[in-house]
């Protein structure tokens, strides 16, 4: 079972999950989808001791108490919707201060692009790169939507 932080002491606690005493049923087209090699590994992994789950993100550590206390911060004051899809000027600032500095070259915000996760990254970095005739070595098991 998943463990969340406790808010004041950081220590970890099971979570409580309620699920349906029926069991699900599925249409037998959805049956018919072939379980994904990332689900395959997932679930043998989920069986094995000492494995480190990587494939989602999904954190193993309680989340440290002054990221909690930011998100705390950030709700009362109000900040709960969507940020700017091209990132917040302050975020492009310090990220061009600071690869600028490590490799000793001017950058503007210009130079750096923002994406909501690792999928839009993949996507926007195969699509700028891509050209007929180029080829792509795509790993799998691999996240779904990468595959070709």
């Amino acid at each position: 079972m998943a463990d969340s932080a406790n808010y004041e002491t950081g220590q970890s606690r099971p979570r409580k999950v309620k699920y349906r005493k029926n069991k699900a049923s599925w249409n037998p087209a959805m049956q018919a989808i072939p379980v994904p090699g990332i689900r395959r590994m997932v679930n043998m992994a989920a069986s094995m001791k000492d494995v480190i789950h990587l494939s989602i993100g999904q954190p193993d550590l309680p989340t440290p108490k002054h990221i909690i206390d930011a998100y705390v911060e950030a709700l009362n004051a109000g900040q709960t919707g969507y940020t700017m899809d091209a990132g917040l000027p302050e975020l492009l600032v310090a990220l061009r201060d600071y690869y600028g500095k490590r490799y000793n070259r001017k950058l503007t915000r210009d130079n750096i692009l923002i994406t909501s996760g690792a999928t839009e990254a993949m996507y926007l970095a195969i699509s700028a790169t891509s050209a007929p005739g180029r080829q792509f070595i795509v790993t799998d098991p691999s996240f779904l939507l990468y595959a070709p």
